[in-house]
């Protein structure tokens, strides 16, 4: 394997190059990668063990970036890495409620939030115009008491909440 899921050293950032490779997560396949697919991103931003394994599938030439170049290039804060479906989420058929209104201070709290969040920092680099179009698609969701929202472990995050009240 390239990558092994729960390894603590994810220092690399890969593009393939040549051949092709499976991404495999809890040990099951759940996609395919070839010619300038990338893989390795998510440890790269946010410091956290690998997510996936991957496994040539033939043999592979990749192009690789370390944590310290692409710390070094800067390009922590000006690249973003869409969601794939293989390393979790994207999968599944998402619904999106239609946004709701929000008070000045709702929007205050809500902007608070998403900039003091380290982990979402460290993927995306958020400006003002990006928290505006975020707080624009959000919706108000009630949630009873014992409800289980997120479950650690769960590779489909395919909701980001903000806890109001």
């Amino acid at each position: 394997a390239i990558i092994t899921q729960g390894d603590e050293e994810g220092d690399t950032f890969y593009v393939i190059k040549d051949g092709g490779a499976k991404v495999e997560i809890d040990g099951k396949d759940v996609a395919e990668l070839k010619v300038g697919d990338y893989f390795g991103e998510t440890s790269l931003l946010r410091d956290e063990p690998r997510t996936a394994t991957i496994r040539t599938t033939s043999r592979v030439t990749c192009y690789t970036v370390t944590r310290k170049q692409f710390s070094d290039l800067g390009l922590n804060a000006k690249l973003e890495f869409p969601k794939r479906g293989a390393v979790g989420g994207g999968l599944r058929k998402v619904s999106a409620k239609p946004p709701t209104d929000k008070s000045s201070a709702q929007k205050t709290l809500i902007r608070t939030a998403l900039r003091a969040n380290n982990n979402l920092n460290n993927v995306v680099q958020l400006d003002d115009q990006k928290i505006n179009q975020m707080i624009e698609v959000m919706w108000e969701e009630d949630v009873a008491a014992g409800t289980k929202i997120i479950t650690q472990g769960d590779l489909n995050a395919d909701y980001f909440y903000i806890v109001m009240d």
